[in-house]
């Protein structure tokens, strides 16, 4: 059994996989085989990261619950806990870790607001995507409630998957966001809700709201201009 960990990036998925292991001890996957390079920006044992040794068919034939982290417009019908952030904040998070990476933060801005990648798509276009997903089986996570809540927010979604199986807590409470930081503070970087408000620049936050899967994804979401 496959259930997807889904989110566009920088939206919080680096930080539910480390809650679950930190307070469930439970083990995550990614659909990139090969390439979880945030397991190995955060550390492996940090993100409890295994590395499957099975294809995605055969995972999802099993009877063996696996959570696979994915960024990409899944087509099947498995469930799915997906991770969702103002799409404003997302990007921004997103711009600067590619700036990080060698380009320019306000180009790498441009593009994540205009281009869409074919797997992953535009913040907009995923969300969108996710949401006309089947309800029944898909469970929709909000950054700013786990941050929040992010104890009470992980007991509330495993408890939705109804999954036959228990779920023993450990001993050990949420990392807060400066351990967090020790580990890697680029990776790692603010952690906080409106972000954008002082790193977006308004022709840019224009151009945000001018591209219409953007503008729907938020209302659907409701988050306000």
């Amino acid at each position: 059994m496959i259930v997807w960990l889904a989110s566009y990036p920088r939206s919080g998925n680096t930080y539910f996989r480390i809650l679950l292991k930190q307070l469930f001890d439970m083990n995550t996957s990614t659909a990139y085989v090969g390439n979880d390079f945030t397991a190995f920006e955060v550390g492996k044992e940090l993100v409890g990261h295994v590395a499957e040794e099975w294809t995605i068919e055969e995972m999802a034939s099993q009877s063996q619950c696996h959570i696979v982290k994915t960024h990409r417009r899944a087509s099947d019908n498995y469930p799915a806990i997906y991770l969702h952030r103002d799409g404003r904040d997302s990007i921004v998070s997103y711009a600067r870790k590619k700036a990080n990476e060698g380009s320019s933060y306000r180009e790498a801005l441009k593009k994540l607001i205009t281009t869409s990648t074919s797997s992953t798509g535009t913040w907009g276009q995923n969300v969108l995507h996710w949401l006309n997903r089947n309800p029944e089986n898909t469970i929709f996570v909000s950054y700013e409630d786990l941050i929040t809540r992010p104890e009470e927010v992980i007991e509330q979604t495993l408890n939705q998957l109804q999954l036959d199986m228990p779920f023993p807590r450990n001993r050990r409470s949420a990392p807060t966001f400066e351990e967090l930081q020790t580990v890697n503070n680029l990776f790692f970087r603010r952690g906080t809700v409106g972000s954008h408000k002082n790193e977006m620049p308004d022709d840019l936050h224009d151009l945000f709201w001018q591209q219409p899967e953007h503008s729907e994804a938020m209302r659907l979401l409701g988050y306000a201009r």
